[in-house]
């Protein structure tokens, strides 16, 4: 497998596990509930865009193992 490969496959791995951290704190860290509606909002956001970044990266090496 290419260096390439290897290193998306780590950055996705990456991503994950930083994404998985944020939900959690979203949905279980009573701290969340005492942050501001802004923040609340830009974290849920941040968490989306999170979200949408790891599949177009899924994807590229679904394709890059493929070709």
């Amino acid at each position: 497998m290419e260096d390439f490969v290897k290193r998306l496959i780590e950055e996705e791995k990456e991503l994950s596990e930083k994404r998985e951290k944020l939900v959690d704190f979203i949905s279980e860290n009573e701290a969340y509930e005492g942050l501001s509606d802004e923040m609340k909002h830009l974290l849920n956001s941040q968490a989306n865009a999170m979200n949408g970044y790891l599949i177009a990266l899924k994807r590229r090496i679904e394709l890059l193992i493929t070709e």
